[in-house]
């Protein structure tokens, strides 16, 4: 592609967003607060795994729905900037309703709307951001955004663990839930704030006229043929879903640190974010280079490899103790950095301009039934702790996750590199499925 007219520009606003939409999110993160907040309202695994693994479950799903009506939208950029700043006002709102009840029933069902509403707006503009992202910038830019995005996060999130510890501490008198009140709170006005940085996003000129996209008629034959001609997509998709399973045991490792190895919450919770930071920062490092020397290919092996660490680390902590335990928690930074330079590079380089948001939104919807997979950990740990006890229990729902993860593993090892090597491959490279096909299919 020519250089973009506003990539300097459209380049800084991604940067900004990337960074302080991370340090929001870190406020929240699905796997260090979330199942904190739940425990301190009901110890029922069941809960723990549905809050676990509702983000980005309620993120992914939707996305093959929200794809068509983007992928005919001809205002991607002005699209965004209607909705984006909206979507993200769910945790003001939540902390708002948070105020005027001490019901913690009550206080658990908002806390599950909003989260949840949040991620299905979050996951709109996300296919909208990812567009965005093909159609602005160049390949060697969005590795560049994505890995230094990824390394300044890494930094800038440190700001948000000395927020979590400070609100959850022992000594702090605001107790529960007026902490999580106010963390929620910051963390809306920052999403809000990370907002405003894409809403001021400038679209660029296509080098040629895009198609159409298919109508709600041609929508669903339009997606058969993708699944049916695209191999190399179809094993990217099954080597994602295989990885997602994996995540079973996540909500899961805070829970066991505090039961089973005697690890007091507020400790292990800010912790855990200080070591998903550094595991983020050096998983950044080496997914950029990875990715600016040999492709997306190599980062998702990358991702595979730190998937199946984080659950044999924390099998390997009975024996090794806290210091096992902990590494769980780099290990899943180094995961958390790679995704958009492994996952989302991946789709955005091998699907056709024209499809972008379709490919995306498929992909991700497919997702969306493995991502239901922590929940499955927790009806999986229900029925284990009664007859087995705490830590057994916790020991065999690690192991299932690892051996997903070396299937997962496994896998990646087939999968094609989508970024060509030079222009003419570029040129050479996969025509996309025809909407007129689809039509006669």
């Amino acid at each position: 592609m020519n250089q973009p007219r506003h990539l300097r520009r459209n380049f800084t606003l991604f940067y900004l967003d990337y960074i302080i939409f991370s340090i929001a999110f870190a406020m929240i993160g699905a796997s260090t607060v979330v199942p904190d907040f739940v425990k301190r309202i009901t110890p029922d695994p069941q809960i723990i795994g549905i809050a676990g693994v509702m983000f980005n479950f309620c993120w992914l799903l939707p996305q093959l729905f929200f794809s068509q009506m983007v992928n005919r939208s001809t205002q991607r950029a002005a699209m965004l900037a209607r909705f984006v700043v909206p979507v993200r006002l769910f945790f003001i709102i939540l902390a708002a309703i948070m105020l005027l009840t001490t019901n913690t029933s009550v206080i658990l069902v908002v806390f599950l709307i909003c989260y949840g509403l949040f991620a299905v707006g979050d996951g709109f503009v996300t296919l909208l951001w990812a567009d965005l992202l093909g159609s602005t910038l160049t390949n060697r830019a969005r590795s560049m955004l994505f890995s230094l995005g990824q390394l300044s996060v890494a930094f800038a999130v440190l700001g948000s663990r000395e927020v979590v510890r400070y609100f959850l501490a022992p000594e702090q008198a605001v107790t529960f839930p007026r902490n999580y009140i106010g963390l929620f709170a910051i963390a809306g006005v920052i999403f809000v704030i990370a907002g405003v940085c894409l809403s001021l996003l400038r679209e660029e000129q296509p080098e040629e006229p895009l198609q159409p996209g298919p109508t709600v008629r041609e929508f669903l034959p339009f997606l058969g043929q993708i699944l049916r001609t695209d191999a190399d997509f179809r094993r990217f998709a099954g080597t994602r879903v295989i990885l997602d399973l994996a995540t079973l045991a996540i909500p899961f490792y805070i829970v066991f640190a505090e039961s089973a190895l005697g690890i007091n919450s507020e400790t292990i919770v800010g912790d855990s974010i200080l070591l998903i930071t550094i595991g983020s920062a050096v998983g950044a490092l080496i997914a950029g280079w990875l990715s600016r020397r040999y492709g997306s290919r190599t980062v998702i092996r990358m991702t595979a490899v730190m998937t199946l660490l984080h659950p044999l680390l924390a099998v390997s902590s009975v024996i090794i103790g806290s210091a096992a335990l902990y590494a769980v928690f780099f290990a899943l930074g180094a995961v958390g950095s790679t995704i958009a330079l492994g996952y989302f590079d991946w789709v955005i380089t091998h699907a056709p301009p024209s499809s972008r948001p379709i490919y995306l939104g498929l992909t991700n919807t497919i997702s969306a039934v493995s991502n239901l997979a922590p929940a499955l950990g927790g009806v999986i740990l229900g029925a284990l702790l009664t007859p087995m006890g705490s830590p057994a229990a916790y020991l065999v729902l690690f192991a299932i996750a690892a051996v997903m993860a070396l299937s997962g593993l496994v896998s990646a090892f087939t999968l094609k590199e989508p970024r060509p090597k030079d222009l003419s491959e570029m040129e050479s490279a996969t025509a996309e499925p025809s909407i007129e096909t689809a039509k006669t299919t």
